[in-house]
């Protein structure tokens, strides 16, 4: 049987975009994004909301994209995959969780200065990127 790693998260990002530049010229984007869900308790009928954080790296074109139209507090769709990486070692040893983003669509109105880009217009009007097209693509 195939197994699958796919997520899909749509949320707000938590901060600016911290971007890396690799030797051979490709650029990383990492940033963080909220995501909550609310309901009321059976209980007390008190309204509950909880947020999780979602640690979020996007590679090459993608990074690009989001240098350019992702901070804080942009509404991003996005899908990829799970990853784990660690580094240190023995007691120091560190773990953190990863969404590697293989498609991005930034949630809202179009960036006024998308113009070219390679984008692709949604029933929303928002674009959508899709690292695996060449940029260019629908994401569902």
């Amino acid at each position: 049987m195939a197994s699958v790693n796919m997520v899909i998260l749509m949320g707000n990002a938590g901060k600016d975009p911290v971007m890396k530049v690799w030797q051979d010229g490709n650029k990383q984007a990492q940033f963080s994004i909220a995501t909550s869900e609310t309901w009321k308790d059976k209980t007390t009928g008190e309204k509950k909301e909880k947020t999780e954080w979602h640690n979020i790296v996007c590679n090459g074109p993608l990074a690009v994209i989001v240098e350019k139209y992702v901070k804080k507090g942009t509404s991003v769709h996005v899908t990829g995959k799970i990853t784990q990486r660690s580094w240190g070692d023995g007691d120091q040893k560190k773990y953190i969780t990863e969404i590697v983003v293989n498609q991005l669509q930034l949630c809202g109105s179009k960036p006024s200065d998308v113009g070219n880009q390679g984008y692709s217009q949604s029933s929303n009007s928002s674009p959508a990127y899709d690292v695996n097209n060449g940029g260019d693509s629908l994401p569902f």
